[in-house]
């Protein structure tokens, strides 16, 4: 994924959301930066972590508020080259302590993106019976919402993003599957898969992944996917469908 432009812009809007040059995340040196509320970073809270990490595979860029912009400083001295250094067992155990101290919880996220040779992978539903359904921002509050059973797909207007765009899996007149999109910002919208546990491992997830993706791309927008490190599941759902990790983040909740 290397310079491929869906790393470019990645690059680029982690750059919004850091409020550091791009190129911070192409040298082997790690470093810390003061947060800011830029318009144009991801809207996925109203207001920025307190205490984040990035990093592409060199060094690692730390943005902070002012309270903890001098333990992210501490945190450079002491891991100052790499990214496998600050998201090493050590590294991520001092900055958890810490952090659990102040009152925060803390997750982290591998983000992957189409590859150049999108992969598409294509169920052919109507030998299950399934029919396609594609949801606008409007009918998606109207009709998805109310709905349980969608959390990975929706955002549901968490933060300042709206979710714009649903793909869903319908039989006997139900919602078994959706593939939502958010508009997390002007450059990258994130996407999100739920399947219901009796549909999994048909390859329905990855369809409507696949087709979410052309969705999204057609409209001038990267698609991203975003998962714990664990989930392996999703991981081998994204990669089937053609995204690769692009980056990896540590942030305050």
């Amino acid at each position: 994924m290397y310079r491929t432009p869906a790393f470019n812009t990645a690059i680029e809007q982690l750059s919004y959301d850091y409020g550091c040059a791009p190129e911070a995340f192409l040298t082997e040196r790690n470093s810390a930066v003061l947060t800011v509320n830029s318009p144009y970073r991801r809207r996925i809270t109203a207001a920025p972590p307190a205490f984040t990490i990035a990093a592409f595979g060199k060094g690692a860029v730390i943005a902070a508020n002012e309270r903890y912009k001098p333990f992210a400083g501490d945190i450079i001295e002491r891991f100052p080259y790499g990214a496998e250094s600050i998201f090493s067992a050590p590294c991520l155990t001092l900055i958890t302590d810490m952090l659990r101290r102040e009152g925060f919880r803390v997750s982290q996220s591998i983000q992957l993106c189409p590859k150049g040779s999108f992969r598409h992978h294509m169920l052919e539903f109507s030998q299950f019976g399934i029919s396609l359904r594609i949801y606008n921002e409007d009918e998606i509050k109207r009709l998805l919402y109310p709905l349980p059973g969608l959390d990975n797909a929706l955002s549901r207007k968490s933060g300042t993003r709206t979710d714009v765009i649903a793909v869903c899996a319908v039989k006997d007149n139900r919602i078994i599957a959706a593939a939502g999109a958010s508009n997390d910002s002007e450059l990258m919208w994130q996407v999100g898969i739920d399947v219901l546990p009796e549909f999994r491992e048909m390859g329905i997830g990855s369809t409507l992944i696949s087709l979410i993706t052309d969705e999204i791309t057609a409209l001038g927008k990267l698609p991203y996917y975003g998962l714990i490190p664990g989930n392996i599941a999703s991981l081998n759902t994204a990669l089937a469908c053609g995204y690769a990790p692009v980056f990896t983040e540590f942030y305050t909740l």
